[in-house]
C-alpha cells in the first residue's frame, strides 16, 4: 500500500498505533515463512515499479502523528540461541549458494559468524545482502520464491544482531533512532542495487 501510494504521488504519513500484538507465533519462530511473504512482496513491487525507483527519486521523511503508546516489544522475548542455531544450519545447507550469490566481503562476514570469529551481522552488510537477493530475484525467470528460503537464515542472524543493538533500551525514541539509522543505510546503498539490477544476467 505504501509503495503504491509513493509511486502515485499520494501524501504519506505515519501513525503511532502502539505495539503490534501477534495472534499466533512471533515472526522469529519461523523466519522462513514470514520472510518469503514479506520479501517476496517487496521484490515483486521492485519489479513492477522499477521505472519509478530507477529514476532516482530522493527519499524524504514522512510526518509522524500521535504519541507513543506503551513500550516497544521486549527483545529479550526473542529466542536468540534458536535464531543463531537457525543461521548455523542455514550456513551448512546454503553456504555454497551464498558464496556464489553474494559479494566476497558479505560472504566473509557470514563465514566469520559461523566460525565464531564474529558475533553479529552489521546493518550495512545486511542491506547489501538484501539488495543482492533482490537483484537475483529479478534476474531469476522461474521459481523465484524458492530463492527466498535461502535468505531466511541470514535474516535470523540479522534479527538476533538487531536485538543486541537495541539492547535493554526502554526508550522508544532511542529505538526509533536506531531503526532510522538502518533505514538510511538502504538509501545510501541504493546505487549498489541499481548496479546489480541493471546488469545483464
Amino acid at each position: 500500500m505504501t509503495t503504491t501510494a509513493a509511486v502515485n504521488n499520494y501524501t504519506i504519513a505515519q501513525a503511532r498505533l502502539g505495539t503490534r500484538v501477534y495472534g499466533g507465533n512471533p515472526p522469529s519462530s519461523d523466519p522462513a515463512a514470514g520472510l518469503r511473504e514479506v520479501a517476496g512482496a517487496v521484490f515483486t513491487l521492485l519489479e513492477r515499479d522499477e521505472e519509478f525507483w530507477l529514476a532516482g527519486h530522493t527519499p524524504a521523511p514522512a510526518p509522524i502523528y500521535g504519541h507513543h503508546v506503551g513500550d516497544f516489544p521486549d527483545s529479550s522475548a526473542l529466542d536468540i540461541p534458536g535464531l543463531r542455531d537457525y543461521f548455523r544450519t542455514g550456513f551448512t545447507n546454503f553456504s555454497s549458494l551464498w558464496k556464489e550469490l553474494l559479494e566476497k566481503e558479505e560472504f566473509s562476514v557470514l563465514e566469520a559468524i559461523f566460525s565464531g570469529e564474529a558475533a553479529s551481522l552489521p546493518g550495512r552488510c545486511w542491506v547489501r545482502i538484501v539488495y543482492g537477493y533482490a537483484a537475483r530475484f529479478h534476474h531469476t525467470p522461474r521459481q523465484k520464491y524458492q530463492l527466498l528460503t535461502t535468505l531466511a537464515p541470514i535474516y535470523a542472524i540479522r534479527l538476533a544482531s538487531l536485538a543486541g543493538e537495541l539492547g535493554d533500551h526502554g526508550n522508544p525514541a532511542e529505538h526509533e533512532r536506531v531503526l532510522a539509522r538502518h533505514a538510511a543505510l538502504f538509501a545510501e546503498e541504493k546505487p549498489y542495487l541499481i548496479d546489480l539490477w541493471t546488469k545483464e544476467n
